[in-house]
C-alpha cells in the first residue's frame, strides 16, 4: 500500500506499507537479505557507504537464523548476546533516498509496534509506527520511504508505545533494500497528465473565446 505524499520544511516523501509498491515505484532498488555470512555473525558494514549498528550497544548489529520462512535477520547486540533490546541504527554516509524493510518479530498480544526514526540530510526528521496486524512470525511488516531530500539514517525498535523508552526493546528486520534515485517532487505530474492538463486548458480558452466571439 502507498500512503500520501507527505511534506516537509524543504522537501516530501512517500511512505509505503507494500514491497510489492515500493518496488513499482521506487527506481534503483538493491535488496540484501543477509543470507551470508552464516549465521551467527556480526555485520557493521554493507558497504563504505551503509554503516548498521545499535544504539547503545555494540559498533555492529548481529546476523542470526530467524525462521518462519525469513532464514537470517539482523538485530541489535551486546557481546554475542541475541536480541538485547538495543535499537537497530543504519547509517549512510553517501546520498541515498529509499530505504525500506521487512520487521520480523512484532507481538499482538502485547501489541507491539515498530518505532521508526527518519533523519534526512536537511536536519528535518519523522517518526513512524508499523504495527502487524496477523501476529503471525509467518508474515511481517514492510515499511518503507522515498525522499527528494537525502536520508541519513534509520532508527528501528519496537514498543507498547511511541513513548516507551527506546532501549527496553529490539526489533529484527531482514530484506533490507535501499536506492540511491531522487524521488520526484512532490506534485509534479507525470508528462502525460501534463500534456493532457495543456490540451484541456487550450480547449476550455478556445471555447471562451468563441462564447465571447
Amino acid at each position: 500500500m502507498l500512503a500520501a505524499v507527505l511534506p516537509q520544511a524543504r522537501g516530501s516523501f512517500l511512505e509505503f506499507s507494500s514491497r510489492a509498491a515500493f518496488n513499482a515505484t521506487v527506481t534503483g532498488v538493491v535488496l540484501n537479505t543477509f543470507e551470508t555470512p552464516a549465521a551467527p555473525a556480526l555485520l557493521s558494514a554493507i558497504d563504505s557507504t551503509i554503516h548498521l549498528s545499535t544504539i547503545g550497544g555494540d559498533p555492529a548489529v548481529l546476523i542470526f537464523t530467524f525462521g518462519f520462512g525469513f532464514g537470517q535477520a539482523i538485530g541489535g547486540r551486546v557481546g554475542s548476546l541475541q536480541d538485547s533490546f538495543k535499537p537497530i541504527l543504519i547509517t549512510f554516509t553517501a546520498p541515498y533516498y529509499a530505504v525500506g524493510f521487512d520487521d520480523l518479530d512484532l507481538t499482538q498480544s502485547p501489541t507491539e509496534l515498530a518505532i521508526i526514526q527518519v533523519q534526512f540530510a536537511n536536519g528535518d526528521s519523522t517518526f513512524v509506527t508499523r504495527d502487524d496486524p496477523d501476529g503471525s512470525f509467518a508474515t511481517a511488516p514492510f515499511w518503507g520511504i522515498w525522499s527528494n531530500v537525502a536520508i541519513s539514517s534509520v532508527q528501528v525498535y519496537s514498543a507498547e508505545s511511541i513513548a516507551e523508552d527506546a532501549t527496553l526493546r529490539a526489533n529484527l528486520i531482514d530484506n533490507l533494500v535501499y536506492s540511491r534515485d531522487i524521488a520526484p517532487p512532490a506534485g509534479t505530474p507525470e508528462p502525460a497528465t501534463l500534456w493532457a492538463g495543456m490540451l484541456g486548458l487550450g480547449a476550455l480558452m478556445l471555447r471562451q473565446r468563441n462564447s465571447v466571439g
